[in-house]
């Protein structure tokens, strides 16, 4: 019986002392899952993580994507100020890394519909036409419906 409760001890405290340990692609990959699950303040901490472990450089796909990641947790949370934050700080970097990627185009719809709903209907309009001309056609859709 002891030789069993020191075996449990030793897998919980393996786990305990790895899940203080994840790199940054780790904490990446469980913010996207809880984001999945719909667990979005728990996302947020892992995102937070991953951005920490990271850096500042904003040059590196990887940190625009959890960036990207991030605000799309926060349109969630319904913290739009927050989302819109983590938007603007990507979008310039995104336009020189990957200018027609499917981030951007999610990027600028997104960020279109939250300056639409924060009363900037020029900038929203803007940002959702943008869009679309990178390529994301229910960019087209939203326009018609806000921007008409």
């Amino acid at each position: 019986m002891k030789k069993i409760i020191l075996f449990f001890c030793f897998i919980s405290l393996s786990f305990s002392a790895f899940s203080q340990d994840l790199n940054w692609a780790q904490n990446f990959f469980l913010g996207n899952l809880n984001c999945d699950k719909g667990q979005h303040k728990e996302a947020l901490t892992y995102y937070n993580k991953a951005i920490e472990l990271l850096g500042n450089d904003l040059n590196q796909f990887e940190l625009l994507e959890i960036y990207f990641e991030r605000a799309n947790c926060k349109v969630h949370l319904k913290d739009s100020y927050g989302a819109l934050k983590d938007y603007n700080k990507i979008i310039p970097y995104y336009e020189k890394i990957l200018p027609n990627g499917l981030s951007i185009q999610g990027a600028y719809y997104t960020r279109g519909l939250i300056k639409i709903d924060l009363n900037d209907q020029f900038g929203g309009c803007k940002d959702l036409s943008i869009s679309g001309e990178k390529g994301f056609m229910d960019a087209y859709d939203a326009i018609q419906k806000y921007c008409n």
